[in-house]
C-alpha cells in the first residue's frame, strides 16, 4: 500500500467532512492518471455525468446502486503520448466510502476500487471492467 493512498484514506476518513451516514449515499474519491470522468447509475448507456476535477475527491452517488464510470487518461512519455479510456462498473455499499485509482502501468490502463475502513488498511473492493459496446439505438 502506497503512502500516498494511506494518506487519502487517512483524510477521507478524518478530513473536513464526516463519514457518510449509513443507509444513504456512498463517498467516491477518484485519483491517479486522468483528464477526463463521466459516471452514472442508469445503465452502461444510461444517463451519465461528467464530474469536475474539483470534485474529484468527494463525489456522492446513491449506495447499494451499480454505478458506471469512464475514465480517460493522457498519459506523456518522452516519445509518445498515451491514451486510455476503460469503463468500470462497481456498487457501492451505503454509508461507505471508496478510492477509485486509475494508472498507467507497464503500458496498460489500470483502475483499482478500494474501500476506506477507519483505522485499517485499505480493503480491495471488486472493480468490472466493461467491454466498449455501442450505445447507438436502430
Amino acid at each position: 500500500m502506497t503512502t500516498l493512498l494511506k494518506a487519502l484514506i487517512i483524510t477521507l476518513c478524518f478530513g473536513p467532512w464526516p463519514l457518510v451516514q449509513a443507509g444513504e449515499r456512498a463517498r467516491i474519491a477518484i485519483v491517479g492518471d486522468m483528464d477526463g470522468i463521466s459516471m452514472g447509475q442508469d445503465g452502461y448507456c444510461g444517463a451519465r455525468v461528467a464530474v469536475r476535477p474539483e470534485a474529484w475527491k468527494n463525489i456522492l452517488v446513491d449506495g447499494d446502486a451499480q454505478t458506471w464510470v469512464w475514465l480517460k487518461g493522457t498519459v506523456y512519455t518522452p516519445n509518445a503520448r498515451h491514451i486510455c479510456e476503460s469503463d468500470y462498473t462497481f456498487t457501492p455499499a451505503a454509508g461507505a466510502t471508496y478510492i477509485l485509482r486509475y494508472s498507467f502501468v507497464n503500458d496498460r490502463c489500470l483502475g483499482e476500487l478500494f474501500r476506506a475502513v477507519k483505522g485499517q488498511d485499505p480493503v480491495r473492493e471488486p472493480l468490472e471492467r466493461e467491454a466498449n459496446r455501442s450505445c447507438l439505438k436502430e
